[in-house]
């Protein structure tokens, strides 16, 4: 019998982050950031120009997108930016809720310190651009604060279900702090948050987090709300 190891040394490693998993991440910045708005039919074939791409890594990228609802794929239609209703939102906006307080909980129990220093760290970050009043660098500081939270949970189905939940509001949440200034009070939740976390109290950040949540929710919905009001029935091409 010939040895297995002699010609599996031959075969190289996989890559750990394959090409669509990150024209997916790319796909979904431009999407946060509206540079491919709410409504908008997918440019296939000027995105595989820019990004020099060919269709297929294009296809499974926006396949990923769709389960996040970020795009809505259609039979020989090709893929639509979605602009979720104030319905679906607030559906969302519960599930966040319920998993970050969870999330919170569970981190108060499992974290190890070097990850409590580094959730930490992360929410001194975020506290830094607050008070340079930098909305952009804010915003993705916050959303990379609540990720890791709930990276830190030690629940493999929470953070999954947590990671496909929270992408469906990044761009209301965006949308939301740049609409009007930054909130003291918003800052104010997140240090009493990681204070609770520092003292491994898991009721207090439970609840904290969700409060958290709720408040932002409140803030979205409304927003949304006005927008959909506001805002034409007519796709853009």
């Amino acid at each position: 019998m010939r040895n297995a190891n002699k010609y599996l040394r031959r075969i190289t490693p996989v890559a750990t982050e394959l090409l669509h998993e990150k024209v997916a991440a790319r796909l979904r910045s431009m999407i946060i950031d509206e540079v491919l708005p709410p409504l908008m039919r997918v440019p296939e074939k000027e995105l595989c120009q820019q990004l020099g791409i060919s269709r297929t890594p294009l296809r499974e990228a926006l396949k990923i997108l769709a389960s996040e609802g970020l795009v809505e794929l259609t039979p020989n239609r090709g893929a639509t930016i979605t602009d979720p209703t104030p319905e679906l939102l607030a559906e969302k906006f519960e599930a966040v809720s319920a998993l970050e307080g969870l999330a919170a909980r569970l981190v108060c129990k499992r974290a190890k310190k070097s990850q409590i220093d580094k959730l930490k760290s992360k929410n001194d970050e975020m506290i830094k651009f607050f008070n340079e009043n930098d909305v952009p660098r804010y915003f993705r500081c916050n959303i990379e604060f609540h990720q890791l939270l709930v990276s830190f949970c030690g629940n493999p189905t929470v953070i999954e279900m947590h990671g496909k939940t929270l992408m469906h509001l990044v761009r209301a949440r965006f949308r939301s702090k740049l609409a009007a200034q930054l909130k003291r009070n918003y800052i104010d939740e997140h240090i009493e948050l990681m204070e609770a976390i520092l003292s491994r109290d898991p009721d207090e950040a439970e609840r904290l987090a969700r409060e958290h949540n709720e408040h932002i929710a409140d803030r979205v919905l409304s927003l949304a709300a006005r927008d959909s009001v506001n805002q034409p029935d007519a796709a853009v091409s």
